[in-house]
């Protein structure tokens, strides 16, 4: 066998696979009809322009039809129909040109995953992406302050995982594994880098879908949030905005009244209580997974102290009107709200106390 007709074989058998996973996409069909008729298989290639032209004609594509049925008379005229068209899956793929497609499919090696075995594991370097052929998998975020994990998505066929850390060079902010035996198509992050660089819109349709799952992931190390259904938390993510703050910002000031709940994502800020004096004291410190300003959901509040960044800081403003709606469908969430509250209240009061006490000691010796 020649190395032009390898290369034709494997073209034929991911095409053929990527048309199996996403057979409402044209440019699969098209393309994998196309290799087809070089190999020489007339019959498949036939059924393959067979398919595309009832997508054509299903999603109301009326020139795209016509000009294929001009190619092959043998099609013979239809008309379109006037049915809703059919809905395609979004991914990485749907932005890539024929000849950017045709060099990412000669790039893919096909993987058995078993049941209950790891794609990789949260904190390990990303060095290839994934497109899930057959089976589930579930994306797990391991928590600190939990034996058990939260589950941030269950993933099936033709989704695509692992690109988040490729396209951020970091490592894998997650555990994936896998709730069947599976197989997957792998592309290495130093080929998915060379396409990304050549079709910018590429990167930035992804880059939107990897911000949304970090978003995910963030809102999952809340103790309280993580405990929401996945595709609330999802709604969360959608809707929240994040934010960046420099050390020494003052992220709300004592007295102010609370009209955002934040989560802190990054970093480290503090609450500061001022004297009459004019003194400051710091108190208490929140960190990555705190919530900041939920006392708003309870009743209407002002923030008791300044909460100052003690460093450059990442935060994640929550849709007031989401957070309410989970309140009212989730009573045990309110609950646990009002004793994170009423627990940080009692440790600031508790604190202030303390600092009155030093001082009135150090001005009244006697």
């Amino acid at each position: 066998m020649t190395s032009t007709q390898s290369t034709l074989e494997k073209s034929a058998l991911m095409y053929g696979k990527l048309v199996d996973l996403y057979p409402d996409d044209p440019r699969f069909l098209q393309r994998y009809a196309e290799v087809l008729g070089k190999l020489g298989k007339q019959t498949q290639a036939a059924k393959a322009i067979g398919k595309l032209h009832v997508l054509f004609l299903h999603t109301g594509d009326g020139e795209a039809a016509k000009a294929l049925e001009a190619a092959h008379p043998k099609l013979g005229h239809q008309p379109c129909s006037a049915m809703s068209p059919t809905t395609t899956t979004l991914n990485f793929l749907s932005y890539l040109n024929s000849s950017l497609l045709d060099r990412l499919v000669m790039r893919l090696q096909q993987r058995s995953i078993k049941d209950g075995e790891y794609l990789f594991r949260q904190g390990e370097q990303g060095l290839s992406m994934f497109i899930i052929v057959e089976g589930e998998m579930s994306v797990l975020l391991p928590q600190h302050h939990s034996p058990r994990p939260v589950m941030l998505s269950l993933l099936k066929r033709g989704d695509v995982v692992g690109e988040m850390a490729m396209l951020q060079s970091g490592k894998r902010n997650a555990d994936v594994i896998a709730v069947s035996d599976c197989k997957v198509l792998e592309l290495k992050r130093q080929n998915f880098l060379k396409i990304i660089d050549e079709q910018g819109e590429l990167g930035s349709s992804m880059m939107r879908e990897v911000e949304l799952r970090l978003r995910m992931t963030q809102i999952s190390q809340n103790p309280i949030l993580s405990r929401l259904p996945m595709q609330e938390r999802q709604r969360l993510a959608q809707t929240a905005t994040p934010f960046h703050m420099q050390h020494q910002g003052c992220i709300a000031e004592a007295g102010t009244l609370i009209k955002h709940v934040w989560l802190l994502t990054e970093g480290v800020a503090d609450v500061v209580y001022q004297n009459q004096r004019g003194e400051s004291h710091w108190l208490h410190d929140f960190r990555t997974g705190d919530l900041l300003g939920e006392q708003a959901l309870i009743a209407k509040a002002a923030f008791p102290a300044d909460i100052i960044a003690a460093t450059d800081i990442q935060l994640l403003q929550l849709s007031m009107a989401v957070l309410k709606d989970l309140l009212g469908a989730y009573p045990w969430m309110e609950l646990q709200l009002t004793a994170l509250i009423d627990g940080h209240t009692t440790t600031s009061m508790q604190k202030i106390k303390r600092v009155r006490v030093k001082h009135s000691r150090t001005h009244n010796p006697d």
